[in-house]
């Protein structure tokens, strides 16, 4: 599993050269918003370029780099936005979280995706910088209802139920992936 924020700035090398290719810039979610599809790369030059990886492309993944073949990536301009869209345009981070009867769960931090498959496995949230400190970060998952406006999510009423009883498993994924 990794963060969305962990993956914003690694470093993608190529497999052969072991050269750097660039940097992670940007996720692409499948169009249901539930995939990371690709990843938006920009190059180290003067002149910046943005390319795209498909995810099921990468050769390996490790803690601070991607490894990949050079000849996967794909021109920003050639990539297909009708099938995906940017997570950077979408806005994830600090959407407020709301239930459907309007109560406040927090606000989205980050966002968890298996990246064997690229499934997104749920949010991060914060309750405000005491809870986090004196509970740490919540964690709602990706099941059920959720819909995202421009400037919130709403969540199924359900999501708090499920949050309750399973606390103390989310608190133990959210240590696993420090």
């Amino acid at each position: 599993m990794i963060k969305y924020k962990n993956l914003i700035g690694m470093k993608v090398l190529d497999v052969e050269s072991n050269e750097k290719i660039g940097e992670v810039y940007d996720g692409i979610l499948s169009k249901n918003l539930k995939y990371l599809t690709n990843i938006v790369i920009k190059n180290g030059k003067l002149i910046k370029e943005k390319n795209t990886l498909p995810l099921k492309k990468i050769i390996s993944f490790k803690k601070d780099s991607i490894i990949v073949n050079g000849n996967s990536i794909i021109k920003f301009e050639e990539w297909n936005e009708q099938e995906c869209v940017s997570i950077e345009k979408i806005k994830f981070i600090d959407k407020i979280v709301y239930t459907e009867t309007g109560e406040c769960l927090g606000m989205v931090k980050d966002l968890l995706f298996n990246f064997n498959d690229g499934k997104l496995v749920g949010y991060i949230i914060t309750e405000g910088f005491l809870e986090d400190i004196s509970k740490g970060r919540s964690f709602i998952p990706d099941v059920g209802d959720i819909r995202i406006n421009d400037d919130s999510l709403i969540v199924g009423e359900n999501i708090k139920d499920i949050i309750s009883k399973n606390k103390e498993y989310y608190k133990k994924l959210l240590e696993l992936v420090q």
